[in-house]
């Protein structure tokens, strides 16, 4: 029972991680378009918003410390961002 639980645990942990880097990945063709880089500072913070309100402080999270960590969002921004 441990060992499938441990199996299970794991299982769930990959799916996880995949999402979160299948989300990024997606996050980082659509601001590679040229239509977003000419709105770029309006669509980061906007796109960091709505990703941490829809996705949840577990996935929202990796995208926003990943845009903090990028230098995409300034510290005003960070602080501002509703803690949802």
């Amino acid at each position: 029972m441990l060992l499938d639980s441990l199996k299970n645990s794991m299982i769930l942990s990959m799916k996880i991680i995949a999402l979160i880097a299948m989300i990024i990945f997606i996050m980082v063709r659509i601001k590679s378009t040229r239509v977003m880089q000419e709105y770029a500072k309006k669509v980061n913070v906007s796109f960091s918003i709505i990703v941490g309100q829809l996705l949840g402080i577990t996935y929202g999270a990796g995208i926003l410390i990943s845009e903090a960590n990028s230098g995409q969002l300034s510290h005003g921004d960070i602080f501002l961002l509703p803690p949802f």
